[in-house]
C-alpha cells in the first residue's frame, strides 16, 4: 500500500484544483446565452446521486484516511492499483481541461442549446461525443483502484445510467438543433469512448 499521508495530501490537492476549475469554468458558462425557445433539462437524479456518493467518498478519506482506509479490500499488489489509480486522475482532470477549452462557452450545467451552437469536433471532441462525462467515468475507477472496495461498482453503474440518459436527451436537442452536421459527427465519434474500425484504427 502507498504512504497514507502522501495518498491523502494528493487527494487534498487534487479535490481543491479540480473544484477550482470547475468553478471557473462553470462561471465561464454563464457568458453565452440560450438559443431562444430552447429547451433546458436538468441532469440526471442518477448522475447526480453517483457523483454525490463520489465526492463523500473522497471527503471522507480526506478528513478520516485511517478509517476509511481499514475498510479497503487488502492485496499484496494494492500499491499497483493505487498507483494507476493516481495516474487516472492526473490524467482525468488533463482530459476535463482540454475539453473545456474545446467545448469554450458552449459548456453549461445545464443541458440546452446556446446562441450560434454549432458542432464541437476538435480536441478530445474529435473522438468523443462526451468526453466530460467520460472524464466522470476514468474518476470513478481511478478512485476504486486508490481505495479498493465494492461500492465504486455500484457508483459507477449509477454514473454510467444517469449520464448515458443525459447523453441521450442531449443528443437528441442537438440533433434537432444542428441536424446534418450533428448527426454526421455521431457517426464519427463515440459516445464515451472512441469509435474502432474492424481493422484497429479509430475513425
Amino acid at each position: 500500500m502507498l504512504d497514507l499521508t502522501l495518498m491523502r495530501g494528493f487527494m487534498f490537492v487534487w479535490s481543491g484544483i479540480t473544484l477550482t476549475a470547475r468553478m471557473i469554468y462553470a462561471r465561464r458558462a454563464r457568458v453565452r446565452k440560450a438559443r431562444s425557445g430552447a429547451e433546458k433539462t436538468a441532469p440526471a437524479p442518477m448522475a447526480i446521486l453517483a457523483m454525490g456518493a463520489w465526492c463523500a467518498i473522497i471527503g471522507l478519506f480526506i478528513i478520516m484516511p485511517e478509517q476509511v482506509m481499514s475498510q479497503v479490500l487488502r492485496s499484496p499488489v494494492l500499491w499497483i492499483g493505487q498507483t494507476a489509480g493516481i495516474i487516472g486522475l492526473v490524467f482525468g482532470f488533463w482530459l476535463l481541461v482540454r475539453s473545456h477549452q474545446a467545448l469554450g462557452d458552449f459548456y453549461d450545467i445545464k443541458l440546452f442549446v446556446k446562441n450560434a451552437h454549432r458542432v464541437i469536433d476538435v480536441g478530445p471532441y474529435s473522438y468523443v461525443r462526451h468526453p466530460m462525462y467520460t472524464t466522470y467515468f476514468i474518476w470513478i475507477v481511478s478512485t476504486g483502484l486508490l481505495l479498493p472496495h465494492y461500492i465504486f461498482s455500484v457508483i459507477l453503474l449509477m454514473a454510467v445510467v444517469g449520464f448515458r440518459r443525459m447523453a441521450r436527451k442531449e443528443e437528441e436537442m442537438l440533433c434537432q438543433a444542428l441536424g446534418v452536421p450533428y448527426r454526421a459527427y455521431m457517426k464519427r465519434a463515440g459516445m464515451f469512448l472512441p469509435k474502432w474500425q474492424p481493422g484497429g484504427a479509430s475513425t
